[in-house]
């Protein structure tokens, strides 16, 4: 990818969450290179089942499981454990 998709201007490289991103000076947009393959999990103790309510749109307020979308280099079991860390804080 070399140009923005919204606007045409050359993307640079910057860091976010850890890994080199195309990133639009104009458009202030990160580019992700991924795939849109998705991986989550369930969290069950004691008969108890671990939700998280969304807080941004869209389905603000929804709830849903821990879940998330793979990076374009990432094995699905290990996008659900990232976002599992990630959205609760839980360390496996």
């Amino acid at each position: 990818m070399k140009f923005c998709v919204h606007c045409g201007t050359v993307l640079e490289w910057r860091e976010s969450e850890q890994r080199q991103r195309h990133f639009c000076p104009k458009c202030r947009q990160i580019h992700y290179v991924q795939l849109k393959v998705g991986a989550g999990g369930v969290i069950e103790q004691n008969g108890r089942l671990l939700l998280l309510q969304r807080t941004i749109a869209p389905f603000e307020h929804c709830w849903n499981l821990p879940a998330g979308y793979a990076e374009v280099d990432e094995h699905p079991y290990e996008t659900a454990v990232r976002e599992i860390r990630e959205e609760t804080g839980l360390h496996f």
